[in-house]
């Protein structure tokens, strides 16, 4: 059971990592405008490459060989072939939840800086008590 959580969250981290990777201003931008060019043109498949809930479906089998040469897990039994399918559902849960997560933080932080760029205080909103 430990080892199937070290395997869903260590594939959520890769795609995790991958999918800030190919965000605007970051080091594979390319490949991410190419994606959502290639999904805008009606390729649909190509939107795993950027998709947090569809990435996992890549990045399950390069977690199952980190993890096994870096010595977290050790595969070598025919049980691990079951775990395959519960990784990756349980990674798109993950991954796609924390992102969603992610998404709404940022939303929120811009919201305020908004509202402090249109003059909006604290006590137009609380009152004088927020001091």
């Amino acid at each position: 059971m430990i080892n199937l959580l070290e395997l869903i969250f260590l594939t959520s981290i890769m795609v995790l990592a991958w999918i800030k990777a190919i965000d605007e201003e970051m080091i594979f931008e390319k490949v991410g405008d190419w994606a959502e060019q290639k999904s805008a043109e009606g390729i649909k498949w190509v939107r795993v490459f950027s998709c947090p809930f569809c990435a996992p479906t890549i990045f399950v089998l390069p977690a199952f060989a980190l993890a096994h040469f870096s010595g977290i897990v050790n595969i070598d039994s025919w049980r691990y072939i079951f775990y395959y399918p519960l990784v990756l559902m349980g990674a798109s849960v993950v991954s796609g939840f924390t992102w969603t997560v992610y998404l709404t933080l940022i939303g929120i932080k811009d919201k305020n800086e908004k509202d402090v760029e249109m003059g909006y205080d604290d006590e137009e909103y609380y009152g004088e008590s927020a001091n």
